[in-house]
């Protein structure tokens, strides 16, 4: 199937901005109330609790019992290509440069003696003063990783250097916007996610004399980012490096004042945030005063590979904004359950079709992440000198695709391809979009996940040299999938 071109938009990359990211996403509806929940069940031992049954588990939502209709175990998350993974977050925008020594010496233990093997396939990134920077793409490879982080050099960020309210304010946009672009790019992946993140706790709001509008607005961009989070699926685990020193710091424990997150901003008393409430409002974990980073790496994967998953529709339709409460009971005596302790039923309010997609399309191009929303099992790219003509082929999941019925029987789907050229030195060269209907017969097993899809396309290129990002969105859900080409001089 080749592409044909319905538009080149053109589109200018800009610098990752946070208010782009907020309203590239869309919301639930306050109306729309169906939840995933992710659970890990701890015992005594701080060991994972399996063998459970959905009979095992009660959900409450603002205290009103509701309806599991939904329940996977440990063992069936965990299978083919919808496996768990894991996004290991080195933040470098918050650790001082002797903590992140330490805690480089600690991770290196970590790869080393796991076998081999991590239990997840795990993204590593670094969190710099420019954004997140990819270390590695998904592997389970211990050595991978481990040999990634040798090559990977740390310096100390200017917002950590300036630690007064304009280095804190951006450490916190930085940081959020982090977990928007990883939210974005595993969007519409069907299993969970788990960020660990490695950092003495983001930055601390508290001391910075917001006013009540900044407040305001910086309360609503955190009850977006919580929502981002559960349509993702994704839990945060946060690792203090500071070992058993992190006990005596002063509002280490801030975080336990402002969790569960407040349920209106009239609530909210902005002095002791610290944005780890969030790691708890996700269902996830605070590690914090031990001098084993090590071992605590080794508890929150072990913990993210054995959680259950809990579907259920909410009762609430109520079209307001606020935190709806999630208890979630486990009838085991001595076990804890850690799952997501709310949502906000936040209005949809996206911004018109058409600069959705742009911004959508604009951040997954600009970004150093693989995007795993919509799968690209792979690509091949051919280069045809003359012509200056990059020949690309990207292999779909046709499962993945949200396929609809077409004239005459068949199924049809439409897709937004978008691709960009950068030089060798990271200079965008030139970027474009497209549109793409596909259609396929009903019956051909197309709509059937691991069935293989060929997409097709032929892009001018700029130059014969530098590199190429390729993103392909679905329409209908909003997944992306991305395809990055290293060095097209290679290819002729």
């Amino acid at each position: 199937m080749r592409v044909k071109i319905y538009a080149a938009l053109g589109l200018v990359l800009a610098v990752l901005v946070l208010n782009a990211l907020a309203t590239a996403q869309a919301q639930p509806s306050a109306n729309a109330s169906t939840v995933a929940l992710t659970v890990t069940v701890i015992g005594k031992d701080v060991s994972p609790v399996t063998g459970l049954q959905q009979g095992d588990f009660t959900v409450l939502e603002n205290k009103t019992q509701q309806p599991i209709h939904g329940f996977s175990a440990p063992s069936a998350a965990q299978s083919g290509s919808a496996a768990p993974r894991a996004v290991l977050v080195l933040d470098e925008l918050s650790t001082k440069f002797d903590t992140m020594s330490f805690a480089r010496t600690k991770l290196h233990k970590f790869f080393k003696e796991s076998g081999g093997t991590v239990l997840e396939p795990t993204l590593f990134v670094a969190l710099t003063e420019n954004g997140l920077v990819l270390l590695h793409d998904y592997t389970r490879d211990a050595n991978a990783l481990d040999t990634a982080l040798s090559h990977h050099t740390t310096l100390v960020a200017y917002q950590l250097r300036n630690n007064g309210s304009i280095g804190r304010i951006d450490r916190i946009n930085v940081a959020l916007a982090c977990l928007q672009q990883i939210a974005s790019s595993v969007r519409g992946y069907p299993a969970d996610t788990t960020i660990i993140w490695i950092a003495p706790g983001f930055s601390t709001i508290g001391q910075m004399n917001f006013d009540h509008g900044l407040q305001v607005s910086t309360y609503g961009l955190i009850q977006q980012i919580a929502n981002q989070l559960m349509q993702a699926h994704i839990t945060i685990d946060s690792i203090d490096p500071r070992g058993a020193s992190a006990t005596r710091s002063y509002g280490n424990l801030w975080y336990k004042h402002f969790s569960p997150l407040p349920s209106q901003v009239n609530q909210a008393t902005f002095a002791p945030l610290d944005l780890r409430a969030l790691v708890v409002q996700s269902g996830g974990n605070v590690f914090y005063g031990r001098d084993d980073l090590d071992m605590e790496l080794a508890w929150a994967y072990q913990w993210a590979n054995a959680s259950y998953i809990l579907r259920y529709t909410s009762t609430n339709t109520a079209p307001n904004d606020a935190l709806r409460a999630i208890q979630v009971n486990v009838d085991r005596p001595g076990v804890t359950a850690y799952a997501r302790q709310g949502y906000y039923g936040l209005p949809n309010q996206e911004p018109a079709f058409v600069q959705k997609t742009q911004a959508q399309l604009q951040i997954a191009l600009s970004s150093s992440l693989p995007y795993i929303g919509l799968p690209v099992l792979s690509n091949s790219v051919q280069m045809d000198p003359k012509t200056h003509t990059a020949h690309i082929t990207l292999n779909l999941d046709g499962g993945s695709l949200a396929w609809q019925s077409a004239p005459g029987g068949a199924l049809g789907c439409h897709l937004d391809v978008a691709a960009a050229q950068f030089s060798s030195s990271g200079k965008l060269m030139q970027a474009s979009s497209f549109v793409q209907a596909l259609q396929a017969k009903a019956g051909s097993g197309v709509n059937l996940r691991g069935h293989t899809l060929p997409v097709v396309l032929d892009l001018p290129i700029k130059q014969d040299k530098g590199r190429l990002r390729l993103i392909v969105r679905d329409e209908v859900t909003g997944a992306i999938g991305s395809a990055d080409v290293g060095d097209l001089h290679h290819l002729q």
